[in-house]
């Protein structure tokens, strides 16, 4: 089946906190056709990583402490690998705040499909996590990663064979 891929972008931004001690935050974003779907949440490069690997469901967009179900995200991702590309499917909305009794589970009726080439995903990914790996090499000691929990030592051992 034939489609019009979409594209994907993962930027990081830079923060300083100057009270002691100085730390910079090195912070993902993740952009698909050109529109920012992470504002106001955290990217989980970890999840983006092992979404290479194989199908499932993923928390890409969290809290900025690690629980997607905090920033009211109910699902993760689906992500379907096929031959050529790589096919997300986005709950809609993807952040529901919505208090719910102990128990019961959210339930999400719609979702946004994009599809990308596969070539061009691994390339988005691995020249995203490098370019980080940049930017923290310039001060280790300093660097500062999300979501909480990440190190960034974490983020420094990734490897792409």
């Amino acid at each position: 089946m034939e489609y019009d891929c979409d594209t994907l972008r993962i930027e990081y931004v830079v923060s300083i906190e100057q009270e002691e001690p100085v730390e910079r935050w090195v912070s993902p974003s993740l952009w698909i056709n050109d529109e920012c779907i992470s504002e106001g949440l955290t990217v989980d490069i970890r999840a983006l990583v092992a979404s290479l690997k194989g199908p499932g469901q993923y928390d890409i967009l969290t809290c900025s402490c690690g629980e997607a179900f905090c920033a009211g995200i109910w699902e993760g991702i689906i992500v379907i690998h096929w031959p050529d590309t790589i096919r997300w499917l986005i709950p809609d909305p993807l952040v529901e705040p919505v208090e719910l009794d102990e128990g019961e589970k959210k339930r999400i009726l719609r979702f946004r499909d994009r599809h990308f080439r596969k070539a061009d995903y691994f390339r988005a990914i691995t020249s995203a996590v490098e370019g980080a790996k940049r930017l923290i090499l310039q001060d280790v000691d300093s660097a500062r990663t999300v979501p909480y929990g990440f190190s960034v030592q974490e983020l420094l051992d990734i490897r792409f064979v």
